[in-house]
């Protein structure tokens, strides 16, 4: 078995947009030797040197690149590409490089890109590894085959399209050179349709019906598997700590998704609703993560109780706003050694996102995570880390902002914003100079902020400061008043923000 863990970095490209971005995700093997783990190390590294190879001139030579070094795989690829991202990535663009499947016989990684400027597209591929001498499938089942099995089963959870047939005699027209891909999975063929623009499409066909039209090697492996891997065997998640003890032992936390059922590809290909909206493949942030700490021992994880006398923290929440930079559900702090664990705040409308402020569980140095208490995070300058929930973060040329609301949701009111309209002098606003890290000291700090229409008002020694947030870019702004004098006005770009 193919034990993997998760690695991700996410590195800015060029101007100063939000969406001038690159992403990657991986799951890398933990441990390993032969054929296997080798053409495992080899296929990774070609897929990540294709990723990061942003235009057609090669920015370094293959072998200047690849490495061993599974552990640092993906940041030894950050970094050597950082400078060039920078310079060069005027869209945004994410890849992720992940387990979808793993027998006794057979292990299958997928790829899908997705990226973006003036318009979106997307790509998935598949790649099937015989895991007894590690080479990977290249006949499935050929393209003749499995056009005419599915014109013999039409109903049989393909994912091909009503307007991809002829309409006269119900004949397949796809040309054959469509850009199709299939895979093997633990419960049928994984089959991907690239004919939709740029998107893609995908549908499982269970092995029952399609079996027998597989190549030999394909049928041998299905015959072979036995039984999947067991998901928590196999899959660590992504690391988020490692601490060691007193005694030299290591212990790392890792963030883990809830597993994906690939078996119910065929109930969204039956709705017509493309594959992607489901799976949601682009993975890097998923509704239901949670923590799980493991025991390293020559290079063994064996499941450990350390989180303050729970094996599992989980969060049930869909969206998450935070001031964190890379905007990551549970972060940790070197420093203090400490988890931060997003908090969700109870008020009579029901469970709200996160509010940027967190449980904090810092290690004891022998044998767990101990609950410290509630705070805002590391992040922050210790002077603003104590407020209620987090509003805004914004940026003009000139600052950055940040608008928090001081207390806690008022209970006298089943309706939140009639609240905010009622209630004021809650609202505190911080000021950096641009391009400043809120850990550093703001240079202005006023309190007793109160809100109005699509805009915040802070006063502070003759002074006025209105945060509009109206809809419109060109309606967001930051007016400064001495006295009633206009004496500043700066577009506002948001950067993080919660429902007003």
């Amino acid at each position: 078995m193919i034990v993997v863990e998760r690695q991700y970095v996410h590195l800015d490209g060029a101007g100063s947009l939000g969406w001038n971005f690159a992403e990657f995700a991986i799951d890398v093997p933990t441990s390993g030797s032969g054929p296997l783990y080798d053409s495992i190390c080899l296929f990774l590294n070609k897929s990540l040197y294709k990723g990061f190879e942003v235009d057609d001139s090669s920015a370094f030579p293959f072998d200047q690149v690849y490495t061993d070094d599974m552990h640092n795989l993906l940041q030894n690829y950050a970094d050597k590409y950082a400078d060039q991202i920078k310079q060069k990535v005027e869209w945004f663009s994410t890849i992720n490089i992940f387990v979808i499947a793993q027998t006794e016989s057979f292990l299958t990684y997928g790829i899908e890109c997705y990226h973006g400027s003036g318009s979106t597209g997307s790509e998935f591929y598949c790649y099937t590894f015989n895991k007894k001498d590690g080479h990977i499938l290249t006949n499935i089942i050929s393209w003749d085959k499995l056009l005419h099995f599915i014109q013999d089963h039409p109903d049989c959870g393909h994912p091909f399209e009503e307007w991809q047939l002829k309409p006269d005699s119900g004949q397949f027209i796809i040309p054959m050179d469509q850009l199709f891909d299939v895979a093997l999975c633990t419960d049928g063929l994984i089959v991907i349709n690239e004919d939709l623009g740029n998107h893609y499409a995908m549908g499982t066909i269970p092995y029952k019906k399609i079996l027998p039209h597989l190549s030999s090697e394909a049928q041998k492996l299905v015959k072979n598997m036995c039984k999947s891997c067991n998901w928590d065997d196999c899959y660590l998640g992504e690391r988020l700590a490692s601490v060691k003890t007193i005694n030299n032992e290591e212990y790392v936390v890792m963030v883990k998704p809830a597993q994906h059922n690939w078996a119910d590809l065929n109930d969204y290909h039956e709705s017509n609703e493309y594959i992607e909206e489901y799976t949601l493949l682009n993975n890097f942030s998923y509704p239901s993560n949670y923590l799980k700490a493991f025991l390293v021992d020559s290079g063994i994880y064996s499941p450990a109780n350390i989180l303050d006398g729970k094996s599992v923290i989980e969060g049930h929440w869909d969206e998450i706003i935070t001031s964190n930079p890379s905007d990551e559900r549970f972060s940790f702090d070197p420093s203090s050694q400490s988890l931060y664990i997003p908090s969700l705040e109870k008020v009579t409308m029901g469970y709200y996102e996160c509010n940027d402020r967190y449980d904090v569980y810092q290690w004891n140095d022998i044998d767990n995570f101990v609950y410290k208490g509630e705070d805002g995070g590391f992040w922050l300058h210790p002077s603003i880390r104590q407020f209620g929930r987090l509003c805004h973060v914004l940026e003009t040329d000139k600052h950055l902002l940040r608008i928090d609301e001081m207390r806690i949701y008022d209970d006298r009111y089943d309706d939140q914003h009639e609240a905010s309209l009622v209630d004021t002098c809650r609202y505190r606003l911080s000021m950096w100079e641009a391009n400043t890290a809120m850990l550093e000291k703001p240079e202005l700090v006023i309190h007793d902020g109160f809100i109005g229409k699509d805009k915040y008002v802070f006063q502070n020694n003759g002074y006025k400061y209105v945060v509009y947030l109206s809809e419109g870019d060109d309606c967001r702004s930051l007016l400064i008043y001495k006295g009633s004098k206009l004496i500043s006005k700066e577009d506002i770009q948001l950067l993080k923000s919660m429902p007003l």
